[in-house]
């Protein structure tokens, strides 16, 4: 079995953190595995953790009747919602796992200030986070406001291959803010264009 180590090896470290940097937080970070469908947090809950995801898939969503899909977050990646993590409010979405075995490490507010605090190469990476998850959420709303729906979903394949493997059409659809007649008529012509 692989340790809580070997996960923390493959937290990003931006050219900032050393090895020891990294293994100086182990105790800062709890290792946990979770089942397919299992809620790391509900509507009207508080977040208290920044997940990093070390193996398998998660998405937040919506108490709609659609389940409105808000973001996926594939292996290597932090998550969290943000607003309730950081105001200690209650979140307004569901954090859900989708696939069995999703392996994850976290950390609560306190434990991450407190490591920032410690360590400034920490702190400094904490930054060098923000900055990357701030581009990261302000492409996708470029991308809901400028691009039409087929480009929309050309660049989520590009950006992420293994999606149509491994979530539901209807889960795409809803993350592109389309239907799933729609979606079903763009990858169609998709299929055409690559039969030629």
């Amino acid at each position: 079995m692989k340790t809580k180590q070997h996960f923390l090896s493959q937290i990003p470290r931006y050219a900032i953190l050393s090895e020891n940097d990294v293994l100086a937080a182990e105790d800062s970070f709890h290792l946990s595995i979770h089942a397919k469908h299992e809620l790391l947090l509900k509507t009207g809950q508080i977040c208290r953790l920044l997940y990093f995801n070390c193996r398998g898939l998660v998405r937040s969503f919506l108490d709609t009747e659609d389940s409105k899909v808000l973001w996926y977050e594939f292996e290597n990646s932090f998550f969290t919602d943000v607003t309730s993590f950081f105001t200690k409010e209650p979140s307004g979405a569901n954090i859900e796992v989708l696939e069995g075995d999703t392996t994850l490490l976290s950390i609560s507010l306190d434990d991450l200030n407190r490591l920032f605090e410690k360590n400034h190469k920490w702190a400094f990476w904490g930054t060098r986070l923000q900055q990357y998850e701030f581009v990261k959420l302000t492409n996708h709303y470029e991308n809901l406001r400028i691009k039409d729906a087929s480009e929309r979903y050309h660049r989520l394949i590009e950006m992420y291959p293994q999606i149509l493997q491994r979530a539901s059409l209807g889960g795409i659809a809803s993350y592109l803010g389309i239907s799933q007649v729609s979606l079903s008529r763009i990858r169609a012509g998709k299929q055409k264009k690559d039969a030629f």
